[in-house]
This record gives C-alpha cells, structure tokens and sequence, in this order.
C-alpha cells in the first residue's frame, strides 16, 4: 500500500520560457541531499521537470511526514525548465535503508527516486572545515560538474583500519574512491600521492556500482579520500553519499536482485519444492504430484554413477578446481524436458555453472551453454543460461555432466541446484513498461503489457486492472506490432528464451472525471485459459494512477 503525505506550499517560483512541447508528466531526476537522519527533520531539494505545483510526497512506507516549502523554475536548455521542490522531510522510527517516494504536482505524479535513511549524523561535504577525526561518519556530496572531485580530508592513527562505501544517490551516477597521502613531490611539496583505489569491487550486470575502499594505516596523519566519477561525468544530479566506518564493513552482496516479481531465467532464482505446482498454476494448470526427489551426484573420480530420473534436484558443490560432477539420467519414453539452474550461494561471474546432457551413445544432447554466431565479426559468442528447454526422442540412460566453466576455480559457496522436470507449458515474466499513469478527462493511455510465454504455452491471456479511480475504465487493446526480422545465425535460441508477447490495457477517463488531489494505487493482475480452465489471478504489479485538470492545448 502506498502511503499519502500531504505537503503545505509556503511559496512559488514563476515558469520559465514556455516549452515548445506540450508539458511532459512530472519527471524526479534527484534529491539532495540523498540522505536523511532517522527520527530528525531534514530539508531536501528535489529536481526534476514539470514539478511545478508540488503540493505532496508519497512514499512507500509509512512513518514519513513531509512539508513542501518552496517550489520554483529555472531555465534551462532543454525543452523544459529546471524545478526544483524544497521539502522538509521528518522520518520516524525508521530503519536505516533506502525508500522510494514520488510527488504530486500540477501535472500529476512523478516516476520514483529512492532517498536512503540512516540513525547517525550527516554532514555536508561543502560544510567540512576541519579534518574528520572520529567514526563512523556519513558524507552527503554531488559532482556538480565533469571532472569534479570532492575530497575529504581524514586524520587517523597508526594502525587504524578504516572501510570506505560510497553509493550514488541517482542510478546515472556511478562514483569511485580514491585514497591519497599529502607526501609531495620533487616538483611540488605537499602534492597528494594515490595509495588507493577502488571502484565497485565486481562489475558485472545487475550487481551494484557502489565503490568500496578498506585500507589500514600503518602510519598515522592526515589522509585524503577523493570521490569521483568513474568515467569523468558529473552534474546537477551527481549525488553520492559516503559512509567511513572502523573495521572491515560488511561485503557487499554479489547476488544480482531480480528485477520482476517473477522471475525464471535467472541463476540466483530460488527452485522451491513447490516450483512445479507454481509453474502448473501460471499455465492454467494443477499439478498433484509429488515434490521431485533429491539425488546426490558423483564426483568425476568416483568407480560408480548414482541414477536419477525425472522430475528430480541434484544437489552438489564444486569444492575442487576442474571438479566434474555426473549422475545418469534414466529416460523410459521420449518427452519434452527442461533444465533449470539455481546458484544459491556464489553465482556469475565467480561460479558459472556448465550443465551439459551426453545421449547414451556419447554424443552431447544439450548444453545450458547458448552458441550463436556474431553478425559482425562472424565470431561463436556462447553464454551460460539458467534454463534450457529441449525434447529426448530415445529411451536410455543420458549422463549429466555439471562442472565450472572454468578449470582453475572452485569455493566453498559454489553450491548448485539442478531441476530436470517435464516441460509445463505457462505464463512466465510479466512487466509493465509505464511506471505511472495521470490522465486528463476525456484521454486514454496504454499499459504495456511484457510477457514471456514458456514452454509452448498456447492457452490465453487475460489481463485486468483493480481499483481504478472513479471515472477511469480499462479495456483491452492491441497496438500496432513492432515486426522483428528473425535473427540470423541465432542458433538454438528456442531452447534458452521465451516467446514475448506485448499485450495492452487501456485506460480511459471519462469526460466528467473529476480531478485528483493524489493518486490512486491500482493492481494489475492477468489470468490464463487453458483449455476452458481459469487460473487463480497473477499479480502482475501494483501503478499510481492519477486523473489531473485538463492541460492547455
């Protein structure tokens, strides 16, 4: 449920020049600072586009009050001017974390932008006067221009281990952390010398761009922690906050989130043993069997291979370098199967599973390993999937080899777990593409309907959305179809993806509908039809939907 603050508006700025366009919906680019102090009152700025009228916050989480004090407009050289909101924001007993909130302006309500809330002091990196001899500290800063760097100068003790995090306040901006010493030079005395540096400790999609530095000091004095841009950029909305805390602080976490509520295609995905019933009842479907049993795999220098048969988890961990792990796979009719991988503990890019299936006469079968051919430079690209569908048309015993892709690698969090089930034909990842909806009497707009239809899953699709405001109707749609050319040299890409399809939900205000003082929260939810049976309704998302006074045309 989100939660409504009202804002009281003590002042307006005027409008800039009038913008060519028709007026955009209100657009959050940052707030700073980008952090606030648990049970305390702290005023913010927060800039955007078309924020004008900003009369209130809505957060996710309840225990936040807010103030709107000031709103005002600069020009700018885009097609829409600068606003900027001054609110004055009191957190309750809020846990230290990170919360998402939007504003209700003229327009209607923005996109969501996150603000992190911690129980220590904040200072402003513009404040500092003094070096920061005592910890742990919190920094709030911004990059205001490119090629800027904020440096914060420390003094510590000899033999003082200190950690360094710095998270960005907007997800453009991606900071690193540079620690230097004040040793001079031949040419230049008391020039600062890098001792350290660090940028997020593993780059890799989906995991954070958070820089973290830990360095102990083997001699005491003053030191210099430099934030930066990676790559040089920087501006108005090149925030950042740095913590600097005694100790070595808590690693960060390697595990990429899953971006859906549902999500099937990912390593770090969990297999319940429920998963299949699950599966069965996004296709429309019920499913009374069992849980699938649980095998053990032998390692490669073992005399015997254990025996499984389908639907089954194997269970393993690569504990040794170039360690292979193989169990046999009984099939007693051809059937269509799928594989499915969870790296519960260590996942890409420091454990990356390889499953590959070997026919009784050798020959591989399937491969989690997806292979196509770049277009480019007529180059194999092969990648590692979670999941991979294919059909056994011959009885036998298969072997199952699983094993890192590497040969040189293995930990003691390199677990597994490997589901080989029955293909359940159902409805997999849905998204939505719009992240709100402000409707003028009288207009209609889409919700984008993504989803990924699995396993040749051919039943239908109804979608529906739940507390619509008073006046606002939805209705299905069909937009024009984007027509992709199939890809050449694409491989076996039925076997690793999806089939996507695009639906759409309209909704429509009438042209007495009565304008908004907040939004509203609506559910989207679909359901699918398989031969003549209904499932249970699916959540899909939850979407802020608004009707606001009609614009100037």
């Amino acid at each position: 449920m989100r939660h409504f603050v009202a804002g009281i508006i003590l002042g307006f700025g005027t409008y800039g020049a009038e913008p060519s366009k028709a007026p955009s919906d209100p657009r959050i680019l940052s707030v700073y600072p980008p952090v606030i102090r648990s049970g305390a009152s702290t005023q913010v700025v927060v800039r955007g586009t078309t924020l004008t009228g900003g009369r209130a916050l809505i957060f996710g989480k309840e225990g936040f009050t807010a103030r709107v004090l000031e709103v005002k407009s600069e020009p700018s050289k885009e097609d829409l001017p600068n606003d900027f909101v001054r609110v004055e924001i009191t957190a309750g007993s809020i846990p230290e974390g990170s919360f998402p909130f939007r504003i209700v302006a003229a327009q209607g309500v923005s996109n969501e932008l996150p603000i992190e809330v911690i129980a220590g002091e904040i200072v402003d990196e513009s404040a500092l006067s003094a070096p920061l001899g005592s910890f742990p500290r919190i920094v709030a800063g911004k990059i205001a221009n490119k090629g800027e760097i904020d440096t914060i100068w420390i003094e510590t003790k000899p033999g003082d281990t200190l950690t360094f995090h710095c998270k960005a306040g907007t997800p453009s901006f991606d900071p690193s952390l540079v620690l230097a010493e004040p040793s001079g030079s031949w040419f230049e005395e008391g020039r600062l010398n890098r001792i350290a540096f660090n940028d997020e400790p593993l780059h890799f999609p989906g995991l954070s761009t958070e820089a973290r530095l830990v360095h102990r000091f083997e001699k005491g004095g003053k030191y210099a922690i430099q934030v930066r841009a990676f790559s040089g950029q920087g501006g108005p909305d090149a925030t950042y906050i740095l913590r600097i805390t005694r100790g070595i602080g808590e690693s960060p976490l390697l595990h990429p989130r899953a971006p859906s509520s549902w999500e099937e295609r990912q390593f770090t995905r969990r297999l319940p043993a429920e998963w299949m019933a699950r599966l069965a009842e996004r296709g429309g479907r019920t499913m009374d069997s069992a849980n699938p049993k649980v095998f053990q795999p032998t390692a490669d220098d073992s005399a015997e291979t254990s025996v499984m048969t389908a639907p089954g988890v194997i269970e393993g961990r690569i504990g040794k370098p170039a360690e292979t792990h193989r169990i046999r796979l009984r099939i007693d009719a051809p059937q269509d199967l799928a594989i499915e991988v969870e790296t519960p503990r260590a996942t890409m890019p420091r454990f990356n599973p390889v499953v590959r299936l070997l026919a009784p006469d050798g020959a591989e079968a399937v491969t989690n390993v997806y292979t196509k051919r770049n277009n480019n430079g007529l180059y194999m690209m092969k990648m590692i999937q979670a999941k991979s569908t294919f059909t056994l048309r011959s009885a036998g015993d298969y072997l199952l080899e699983i094993r890192d892709i590497t040969t040189d690698v293995a930990g003691d969090d390199f677990h597994y777990r490997v589901l080989v089930r029955p293909q359940i034909p159902h409805v997999g990842k849905v998204e939505l593409a719009e992240d709100r909806i402000n409707l003028e009497p009288g207009q209609a707009k889409p919700l984008t309907v993504n989803l990924d239809r699995e396993e040749e899953f051919k039943g239908l699709v109804l979608l529906s959305a739940q507390g619509l405001p008073e006046g606002v109707t939805s209705t299905a749609g069909m937009a024009n179809p984007i027509e992709k050319p199939p890809l050449p040299n694409g491989g076996r890409v039925e076997r690793y993806v999806g089939k996507p399809q695009t639906a759409t939900l309209m909704l429509s205000a009438s042209d007495d509908a009565q304008p908004m003082d907040a939004p509203v929260t609506v559910r989207v939810f679909l359901r699918t039809v398989t031969n003549g049976r209904q499932s249970p309704l699916i959540p899909v998302t939850e979407i802020p939907v608004m009707v606001i006074p009609r614009r100037p045309s």
